[in-house]
């Protein structure tokens, strides 16, 4: 992973454009050619930063990134509760009651 990102576009908080360098100075050389601003990678997902221009800052949403985790995982649980599963519980609900427990786990996290 490289150390810095040079965030060329943005909307709102969002970015759009961002290119990642080894160095911070080749990072500054395209910042000086196509405008934006350098910062030290965030680490996570381009999709959970949040620019602020102004400032030249980027954060993470660590609670965005969290609550689509939990998301994926319900619905990691909720595929494997199948017709046949289902028929099962009727003799014994032990599986079913535990997979909802861990269900309920995840949307706590919401």
């Amino acid at each position: 992973m490289k150390q810095f990102v040079a965030i060329v576009s943005t909307t709102g908080p969002t970015v759009d454009k961002v290119m990642d360098f080894d160095t911070q100075s080749e990072a500054d050389t395209h910042v000086a050619e196509h405008g934006g601003f350098v910062v030290s990678d965030p680490g996570g997902s381009v999709a959970f930063w949040v620019a602020d221009d102004s400032k030249k800052t980027i954060t993470v949403d660590t609670a965005g990134a969290a609550r689509k985790a939990a998301m994926e995982e319900i619905e990691r649980l909720e595929s494997e509760v199948t017709q046949r599963r289902i028929r099962d519980a009727y003799a014994d609900p032990t599986w079913i009651n535990a997979q909802e427990a861990k269900i309920a786990v995840e949307r706590e996290k919401l």
